[in-house]
């Protein structure tokens, strides 16, 4: 409470801190704006992001293909529905996401997917042959889009969030893979649009993915999802991927 930037929500309570001195809710559509860029594993990369990319400047842009990192807003949310759309720059095929509920390198929710190709894994099938970059192990295989809840025990002081974010598979102390979709990958030609409609104060999520207009898939957990009531910020993820991320809005949702 004594922090100089105050997000509540209340329905009762004391009268100290006065509600008119929090940042209110007005359920305003607005332009997503990344502030800060963090690096997600210890290896020493000189990540670059373009975080006011496009012709008005509200594109973000990946630039390089190096360690895993995210591109955040500057203020924290709870109920709100975040809204964003990305398309690959180059050949590669790793993986691309959105995170939201971000606390601190070590705990936050990522909607994550890589190329449905999946030319790492079919390399190490083929040959045998295990990619090393950055002391970090990295199997690309072609794996589903996927929730995951990042709760790790060393953060970024080791590269073992980054490789149980790129298993795809539930790693203790690490992560949990809380929903698997159906659908392998994105396609290398395609654009893809994310909605996400976290509302913790009901328990409830939901995501919808869209492939050039069209619903690839969705998944609703109505007043069930009882992780963590986690209040956040919410931007970009990407690993070892170059990729434009535009057209990204978020709203505050004022629930009582």
């Amino acid at each position: 409470m004594d922090s100089a930037t105050r997000v509540c929500w209340g329905l009762s309570g004391p009268d100290d801190p006065m509600m008119d001195t929090c940042r209110s809710c007005s359920e305003e559509i607005e332009q997503f704006v990344a502030v800060e860029t963090v690096n997600l594993q210890p290896a020493e990369c000189d990540m670059k992001w373009n975080l006011t990319g496009g012709e008005d400047g509200t594109e973000v842009w990946r630039l390089d293909n190096s360690c895993g990192g995210v591109a955040l807003s500057q203020n924290n949310y709870r109920d709100f529905e975040f809204n964003g759309t990305f398309q690959r720059q180059d050949k590669d095929d790793d993986s691309i996401g959105f995170v939201f509920g971000y606390e601190d390198p070590g705990h936050f929710y990522l909607i994550i997917a890589s190329g449905d190709w999946g030319t790492h894994g079919q390399y190490l099938k083929k040959y045998m042959y295990v990619l090393i970059f950055k002391h970090l192990l990295i199997v690309n295989e072609t794996k589903p889009w996927r929730l995951v809840k990042v709760a790790s025990e060393t953060g970024t002081t080791t590269n073992d969030m980054m490789k149980a974010i790129l298993s795809g598979e539930d790693t203790p102390g690490q992560t949990e893979v809380l929903y698997r979709s159906d659908i392998q990958g994105w396609h290398k030609d395609s654009i893809y649009s994310t909605s996400i409609n976290y509302q913790p104060s009901i328990n409830t999520l939901e995501i919808m993915v869209k492939k050039d207009g069209q619903d690839l898939w969705s998944k609703l957990w109505d007043k069930t999802f009882l992780q963590s009531k986690t209040i956040g910020k919410v931007g970009m993820f990407a690993h070892s991927q170059f990729v434009r991320f535009y057209d990204s809005t978020i709203k505050e949702e004022c629930v009582i």
